[in-house]
């Protein structure tokens, strides 16, 4: 008889060992030129990193004392860290040596500690170009002519808005409304104010309401090269906003309610702002704006009351040609 196989006995479990992930890495072979490269295969262990380990807490950033931080930064009111030396004859900038970046002397927590802040030298420039930016958008150029030295302070009837406006134009301060009928010097004495400001290195936005409201229009188109936001926030940020003639604009409820939320938030800030309108225009404008151009808090109302005289400047080479 055949002998009779033994029962198959369990065996136990095989233990394996814990491998850990690795990273392939290509090398090239030191081939001649012009040949295919060969690759080496090196694979290194590599160690993942422990996720029980307990990580410290990140700071909560208030934004709005972040924001305070980095304009006491801007106004030196927080150190900044000494740069090194440059020569003399360097034209880089001695404060970050060209960089455009500086570090700022805070204790660890504070929200500016190991950031980079655009040094002074880039807010120069920053300034300059927004600078450049209102004046392309602004009108000015067809009113650089306009001036204190070429207005008549002897009309009748213009003589305490020009002291006005000229005292305005030397430390802007709060709100100017100059009112009167057309003719009267309204535009010239605002442009007067802006030219000024602007010869003196100021943010100075010139423009004419129904203009504005059409720049504002114009950036919703795909072609535009700015935002509505980033032109909207351009206005009202201005350092000086000179808003003439208005109340001639159509009065849509998309324009009227753009023209408040920008003098709403001038007026909230006290940003200096001139404004040029019709005597009888007055009561046509929102009641909302038509409030606030009424707070004597903050807003200067000086009247004209001389008659149009244009016509007594007509220059010597056009007259009699109409």
């Amino acid at each position: 008889t055949a002998a009779r196989r033994p029962a198959p006995t369990s065996r136990p479990p095989v233990a394996r060992p814990t491998t850990t992930p690795r990273t392939v890495t290509a090398r090239p072979h030191k081939t001649p030129p012009n040949a295919t490269p060969e690759y080496d295969i090196d694979f290194q262990t590599h160690q993942p990193e422990p996720r029980d380990v307990a990580q410290a807490p990140q700071p909560i950033i208030n934004f709005k004392s972040y924001h305070i931080a980095r304009q006491a930064q801007v106004n030196e009111r927080v150190d900044v860290a000494p740069a090194p030396p440059v020569p003399a004859s360097s034209t880089e900038c001695p404060r970050c040596n060209g960089a455009g970046y500086v570090r700022v002397d805070v204790p660890m927590g504070h929200p500016l500690f190991g950031k980079a802040i655009a040094c002074h030298c880039k807010e120069d420039e920053r300034e300059g170009r927004r600078r450049q930016e209102l004046w392309r958008m602004s009108s000015l150029d067809a009113f650089e002519h306009m001036t204190f030295a070429t207005f008549n302070p002897k009309i009748p009837g213009a003589r305490e808005a020009w002291e006005v406006a000229n005292q305005y134009g030397e430390d802007p301060d709060g709100w100017l409304v100059l009112s009167g009928p057309c003719g009267s010097g309204k535009t010239h004495l605002a442009a007067a104010i802006a030219n000024l400001q602007f010869g003196q290195g100021a943010q100075v936005l010139f423009v004419v309401v129904p203009k504005l409201l059409d720049h504002l229009r114009a950036s919703f188109a795909p072609s535009s090269d700015t935002t509505y936001d980033a032109l909207f926030t351009k206005i009202c940020e201005a350092g000086l906003l000179v808003l003439d003639d208005m109340g001639a604009e159509h009065a849509t409820a998309w324009a009227q309610d753009k023209l408040f939320q920008l003098l709403n938030h001038r007026y909230m800030y006290g940003l200096p702002t001139v404004i040029t309108t019709n005597l009888d225009l007055m009561n046509e404008m929102d009641d909302r704006v038509r409030s606030r151009l009424n707070d004597v808090s903050l807003v200067r109302h000086v009247r004209l009351t001389a008659d149009d005289f244009r016509p007594r400047h007509l220059p010597q080479h056009r007259r009699g040609t109409n």
